[in-house]
């Protein structure tokens, strides 16, 4: 039996982000400041992710676009390790001095999306990632980028990968709207789904309908028997990429653009991800495929998954 598709591409794509801070925190605008900048630039969902500090619905609502609560919540572990994690669809109170164990269980407790945010600009080791069984991981920092150049978390991502196929990948701006941090605008996600609500936008997510990118654009994809059919915008590269050495790849030629690209998928990929490059811009995803668990299936332990993340310049809007 073939693997079972995990991308859904036949409802509407929404294009949002998911860490961004107000003046509730230590960014510079308010909510309708925020929205407004987001909209004009063409998104349709934001996540407020302010630190250690949640909105309220009435303070979200009447906004130009789907703005849905989260935070961010950063401290040391028992081992001495220093995270910031960014939880999604989360608006309980966190209390005063709450330590960051305790504040990562709230936000387990209360089912809300947690997020390894920016390991590299932290310092996060390998172990650090696979210790508290996030759900995802920021693969692409926009802020952090600018900062200091650590944005990446490709490395780290693979190797939870490994563990779980299912583990997430991100690409944010991490927005503060300081005027000595003004970068936004520059990683994002795009998500599948039948309408822009609160409901169906975390959903999508958590189930990894959607695509992290700068740039280029993901429009189908679907498995056939052994093979992997990909659909995109016209990009200079389309990679399989799987554990340690595995992967499989397609150029364009020079001055030349390609927007499909075909794959066999082999039993030894315990899970693959598609990498997107265009110019400077590249791209990744989440989970596309999980192997039908039916006796038989030789695709049974095979994720796929689709990155759309990378280096680009800032659009203003």
């Amino acid at each position: 039996m073939k693997g079972r598709l995990r991308y859904n591409t036949d409802g509407n794509w929404y294009k949002g982000n998911v860490h961004i801070h107000s003046n509730c925190s230590d960014g510079l605008l308010d909510y309708k400041q925020i929205a407004q900048l987001y909209t004009r630039a063409g998104y349709d969902f934001i996540f407020v992710t302010d630190h250690n500090h949640t909105s309220t619905i009435e303070d979200l609502d009447n906004l130009p676009l789907l703005a849905i609560n989260g935070v961010e919540i950063h401290g040391k572990d028992e081992y001495g390790s220093f995270f910031h994690v960014v939880g999604l669809d989360f608006s309980i109170p966190l209390p005063d001095k709450i330590s960051f164990l305790e504040a990562l269980r709230m936000l387990n407790s209360n089912n809300a999306i947690t997020i390894l945010a920016h390991p590299h600009w932290s310092g996060n080791s390998l172990s650090d990632a696979l210790r508290h069984d996030f759900d995802g991981i920021e693969i692409y920092n926009h802020l952090c980028h600018w900062l200091n150049g650590k944005s990446h978390g490709l490395f780290l991502w693979d190797h939870m990968l490994e563990r779980n196929p299912n583990i997430l990948g991100f690409s944010v701006d991490d927005a503060h709207m300081l005027p000595e941090q003004p970068w936004w605008n520059g990683g994002w996600i795009v998500v599948n789904t039948e309408s822009l609500d609160r409901e169906n936008i975390v959903t999508a997510i958590r189930e990894g309908n959607f695509y992290s990118t700068q740039e280029p654009e993901f429009k189908k994809i679907e498995i056939r028997g052994s093979k992997l059919y990909v659909e995109t915008s016209y990009v200079q590269a389309i990679r399989l990429v799987g554990p340690k050495w595995r992967g499989r790849r397609v150029f364009a030629r020079e001055g030349k653009g390609i927007n499909k690209a075909e794959f066999t998928i082999e039993s030894a990929d315990h899970y693959l991800r598609i990498e997107m490059k265009i110019s400077t811009a590249k791209g990744l995803g989440q989970i596309i495929s999980s192997g039908d668990t039916s006796k038989g299936n030789r695709y049974q332990d095979i994720a796929l998954y689709m990155y759309m993340c990378g280096l680009k310049m800032i659009k203003k809007a």
